[in-house]
């Protein structure tokens, strides 16, 4: 089963002095998932590690992307459109491009997981395609 990777749960992969770190280790490390990681969640993921752990840890994710550890998932037009309303839709609570393109995403791909530490954000969003994300770990 596909599940989508949001900036959160890279980020606690790449922090091992986290205690969110071990539980999403083991998720990963104990699923058969594929784990798709669309390409918004690269720069940001890459920003927050290279900014609080440093370079050589950005490089190791890097490293683990390029090796084929994670699917990564482009956006096309549509896609973009749909961030764009998902984005105006949800104001009040603002979400932003990368969450927003993980719902895209999963709408386009058919997926209903995501692996993520953001519950807030995804237990309020409503993708077309479920009635609610499964969320993991």
């Amino acid at each position: 089963m596909p599940v989508l990777v949001d900036t959160s749960a890279l980020y606690a992969l790449a922090d091992v002095k986290t205690v969110e770190h071990g539980r999403v280790r083991s998720y990963v490390q104990s699923s058969t998932d594929l784990l798709v990681l669309p390409v918004t969640v690269l720069p940001e993921a890459g920003y927050l590690i290279s900014t609080h752990l440093g370079s050589h840890v950005a490089a190791a994710l890097l490293r683990s992307v390029v090796s084929g550890e994670f699917r990564v998932e482009g956006l096309g037009h549509a896609d973009l459109a749909r961030c764009l309303e998902l984005m105006e839709a949800y104001s009040d609570t603002p979400i932003g491009l990368v969450d927003a393109s993980i719902v895209a995403i999963a709408e386009r791909l058919h997926i209903g997981h995501v692996l993520t530490l953001d519950r807030r954000h995804f237990r309020m969003l409503r993708p077309r395609h479920v009635s609610a994300f499964t969320l993991a770990p």
